[in-house]
């Protein structure tokens, strides 16, 4: 699709006919104002940016209907002023059983999210219940992990991630990759942990809803970077070791993306052990884990621009908006 550009309208304007008459077809979702047309450019960078066409830009992910056009072609205009976008506000029962289920609960939990579950939570996961049982908090503290995509759903970790894990002597939990579910783990786990910023919106996409329902939950405070936590060398992202573009040693990426996930863990087992010295020894560590977190500043994302979001900053996305 080199030299060609996708003109994109929300999945809702389906009533409207496809530019230029050509066939429809879904691609990844995008941000789009609900003040303006509903049209955004997604220009190709097919060598700079391989992640346009895999993973969460792949086409196969539905949101908006686009068409291909030649680049000199003019767009026809399109009347989609009479569409009109009915607000959905998330009141789930599943939330609230999920409440009353975790109100006694002790037992602090924590959430590894990655876009797959194939590689990046999945070392997280293991190496965290590692650090747990090393510095004794496996009775107060677990950890679990899951994907924001649901195109890895009954797959095993990929073999460079276990190959990794069995180099750093890490056991890979059993079984295949499971998608979050907000309806009912935005409650289960009390720290949602993005690797990188793009799976980090993605989270916040389903879990500000609730918030803006009612304030009083307050659940995107649980929703943080992993990142936030490394305590050696600062990282803002775990990138995916997995879209390399073919370039380089695969088995190498993940080791160095293992590196970067030890070092955000050593730090969060740092603030869990200093947690506590305040709670007390053999205390239960989820009421100070749950302070912490409703004590720091709201964590920074891609909000979508109907969301308060603004245009995009250098880096953020590989979508341009106009």
């Amino acid at each position: 699709m080199t030299g060609l550009q996708t003109f994109c309208a929300p999945r809702h304007s389906l009533l409207a006919p496809s530019p230029s008459g050509r066939p429809v077809e879904s691609v990844s979702r995008l941000q789009v104002s609900t003040c303006k047309p509903y049209y955004s450019a997604l220009k190709t960078k097919t060598a700079a940016a391989p992640r346009l066409w895999r993973g969460r830009h792949q086409a196969r992910h539905s949101g908006v209907v686009c068409a291909a056009i030649a680049p000199n072609d003019r767009p026809p205009s399109i009347d989609v002023s009479g569409v009109c976008v009915d607000p959905v506000f998330r009141s789930n029962e599943s939330v609230v059983e999920e409440e009353v289920q975790n109100a006694a609960r002790t037992k602090a939990r924590i959430l590894f999210v990655s876009e797959g579950n194939v590689c990046r939570s999945v070392l997280a996961e293991a190496i965290m219940t590692q650090m747990l049982v090393d510095n004794g908090l496996s009775d107060r503290v677990e950890c679990a992990s899951r994907a924001t995509r649901d195109y890895n759903v009954g797959e095993g970790p990929e073999q460079a991630a276990s190959v990794v894990a069995k180099e750093m002597g890490l056991t890979l939990r059993e079984g295949t990759a499971a998608v979050f579910d907000h309806t009912r783990e935005i409650v289960k786990y009390d720290m949602l942990l993005a690797v990188d910023k793009f799976t980090l919106a993605d989270v916040m996409r389903e879990v500000s809803v609730y918030d803006t329902v009612d304030a009083s939950r307050n659940f995107c405070s649980r929703v943080r970077h992993l990142g936030e936590y490394s305590r050696g060398r600062q990282i803002k992202d775990v990138d995916d070791p997995l879209y390399n573009g073919g370039a380089g040693d695969e088995v190498e990426a993940v080791r160095e993306a293992a590196t970067q996930i030890h070092g955000c863990c050593k730090g969060l087992i740092r603030l869990l052990l200093e947690l506590e010295e305040i709670s007390g020894e053999g205390a239960p560590l989820r009421p100070g884990l749950l302070a912490h977190l409703k004590g720091l500043k709201e964590v920074d994302w891609l909000k979508p621009p109907m969301l308060g979001g603004g245009k995009k900053k250098d880096g953020d996305s590989d979508m341009e908006f106009i």
